[in-house]
């Protein structure tokens, strides 16, 4: 029996008090709660725990599994698993569907289950899919119907058809709620849409939605996704001033706000005002703390704070240890990093590949790839098998380097351990390879490659490679094959293709490249403004990029800038 806080972000506005607070739960117990939110898996002090549920409709339960104590690399993998499960059950739900006649509310009710599979596993084209399938068979969306498209664009970082679907709902008499607004507010955050964001925040305040500590969470998030991180701090301080508790993880999110933001010293405040409200710091928070100090040039004290750890009661996890050898790396102690292996193991604490990862790419940012190799060869020693994830970060290494020969051993010794390439490996192979100039062999690969495996991000990765490696109108090539072939360009493609010319200053190329993207039909974004002021400065057309600063900046303030262009 383990005491644990269930964490608030799990339950829906109905179901969030049943189960709030410190709970005693029993390995293998089940606990029969009405919860509309069916989340990934939730760590909290020393146990990991995987939640399963439904809607209020179906009266399912949730059940707890204690897991092994977590790491990253642990909630990685329970994740996948929980999404697995929710895939099965997905295919399931669609083949009840053609098979039963059903009531339409039932029919509704099933429908919206997929929906929220699909929006949690951040499928927002399937999601799309089947919202489109409920009008043929003339099944009439709900609140829920649409709080679900909400999400699944939200987290597909479709801010547009989140924004629109939200409208529609509300055409139709149909109120959001919390859940609704918050899940458009983080697609605003994570596509950078500031002002958006402050609108619908200030939007949910004027309709009198009733803010909690999520709502001010998720504020939070998006003002940190939007490098506000002072606005970040106004919100924290009127949640306070409302009688609002922040939770421990509210504080953790607003501690790496400020380390980010190079801020160090309130993100060491903030991990002090921690004790000040009654709670105990997690390890997220001790790793915060550590990373605080890191970035603060303060390796001595961050090392103090994972030695003195133990004393708290609290086991350091390998996300501490990883926290400890970023701190190092920032500090420019980089014969250090590698001693943090030995110490962990002194302490108890497995490495995982994902810590030896870590370092591997450390010694990488730091153009010292003999030490990255060297890490790659011990983790054996260690006990620990490389991953695929492995492979991809010392490929990245050795391109960064410019080492095409080390690129082609290592893409052989991966082949050797039985670990097949992936479209994820090949993309790491022509980035690697583009950096090193080698676009022969780019060219070589890509023609031998398995059509299984190519994709949009393939061709723009191999577009990327050619402009590196100074071959534009191999490029060009590629993204005409990409027309050709019959694949609908969105705003990434033309973004790519646009900044493979910004590589060599070709603002002219780039310019036209606009013109065909209107033409098309298809909406930039403030990527594509960026690249394209980037790309006139580059080629000295000083007139042209302040055109395109004003109509980035027009973006920014939510007005649609090809309103105004003549």
């Amino acid at each position: 029996v383990t005491e644990a806080r269930t964490p608030m972000s799990m339950f829906s506005l109905a179901g969030r008090a049943m189960l709030a607070g410190p709970r005693l739960l029993a390995r293998g117990q089940t606990v029969a709660c009405t919860v509309a939110w069916c989340g990934d898996v939730e760590v909290t002090g020393k146990l990991a725990f995987a939640y399963r549920g439904s809607s209020l409709l179906g009266g399912r339960v949730a059940y707890w599994f204690p897991l092994r104590e977590f790491s990253s690399a642990n909630r990685k993998a329970n994740n996948r698993q929980v999404l697995a499960d929710r895939q099965r059950e997905v295919e399931e739900m669609r083949a009840k569907l053609g098979q039963e006649k059903l009531h339409p509310v039932q029919l509704r009710a099933q429908y919206n289950q997929l929906l929220k599979a699909y929006a949690a596993n951040a499928k927002w084209k399937d999601a799309e899919r089947i919202f489109k399938e409920m009008r043929s068979q003339r099944v009439r969306p709900n609140e829920q119907t649409f709080t679900h498209m909400v999400r699944a664009y939200g987290k597909g970082r479709q801010w547009q058809k989140a924004e629109r679907a939200l409208r529609e709902m509300t055409s139709k008499n149909l109120k959001p709620d919390l859940f609704t607004y918050c899940s458009l507010l983080g697609a605003y955050g994570t596509s950078q849409q500031w002002q958006k964001v402050e609108a619908l925040f200030q939007e949910m305040k004027e309709c009198g939605v009733a803010l909690d500590e999520v709502a001010y969470h998720t504020m939070i998030v998006a003002c940190g996704k939007c490098n506000q991180t002072q606005r970040a701090a106004a919100v924290y301080a009127e949640m306070v001033e409302r009688g609002w508790t922040p939770s421990v993880s509210l504080l953790n999110t607003l501690m790496r706000l400020f380390t980010k933001a190079g801020q160090w010293e309130q993100a060491v405040e903030t991990f002090h005002h921690i004790a000040r409200t009654e709670q105990n710091p997690s390890q997220d928070s001790y790793k915060g703390l550590i990373a605080a100090f890191g970035a603060g040039g303060q390796w001595e004290k961050a090392e103090q704070v994972l030695r003195n750890l133990t004393d708290t009661g609290l086991q350091p996890n390998t996300d501490c240890y990883k926290a400890l050898a970023h701190a190092y790396a920032a500090c420019g102690q980089m014969d250090r990093v590698v001693d943090v292996v030995p110490t962990m193991v002194a302490a108890g604490v497995r490495p995982t590949a994902e810590f030896f990862n870590a370092l591997i790419s450390l010694y990488g940012k730091a153009g010292q790839w003999e030490r990255a190799e060297l890490v790659h060869k011990g983790m054996s020693s260690a006990g620990v098998h490389p991953t695929a994830a492995t492979y991809h970060t010392l490929l990245s290494v050795y391109g960064s380097n410019r080492q095409a020969f080390k690129v082609t051993e290592l893409f052989y010794e991966m082949q050797e351990r039985n670990l097949m390439p992936s479209a994820e490996t090949y993309n790491t192979l022509f980035s690697a390879y583009g950096k090193c100039g080698e676009w022969e062999t780019v060219k070589a690969l890509y023609e031998q490659m398995d059509a299984s495996h190519v994709n949009g991000m393939t061709r723009c990765t191999v577009m990327g490679a050619y402009a590196q490696s100074s071959q534009i109108e191999m490029a060009e090539d590629v993204f005409a094959e990409m027309k050709s072939s019959g694949m609908l360009l969105d705003t990434f493609e033309y973004n790519c293709m646009m900044l493979a010319y910004q590589v060599h200053g070709h603002w002219k190329k780039a310019c036209d490249l606009y013109t065909k993207m209107q033409g098309a039909g298809v909406k930039p974004n403030q990527l594509t403004y960026q690249v394209l002021l980037e790309t006139c400065e580059r080629g000295g057309e000083i007139e042209q990029a302040e055109m395109w600063r004003q109509l980035m900046n027009k973006l920014e303030e939510g007005v649609n800038p090809l309103d105004r262009m003549d």
